[in-house]
């Protein structure tokens, strides 16, 4: 914790900033595609709900 916003800290984080990275639907499916094609991966399963589910319901759609 290295700062704080109205006196509340605020927590470091790994994820990509905001105004560095694409935040919708399409780019983060285009990213999870990525990664089950790099675990050379050609069947799954795919549990979906809340947030993720628009990810899951686009790649089992392909």
């Amino acid at each position: 914790m290295s700062q704080s916003l109205g006196g509340r800290p605020i927590i470091d984080s790994d994820s990509p900033p905001m105004d560095g990275f694409e935040y919708s639907f399409r780019h983060l499916t285009e990213i999870t595609v990525k990664f089950i094609d790099q675990l050379k991966l050609d069947r799954f399963a795919v549990h979906i709900m809340d947030y993720g589910a628009p990810i899951g319901l686009s790649i089992a759609s392909t």
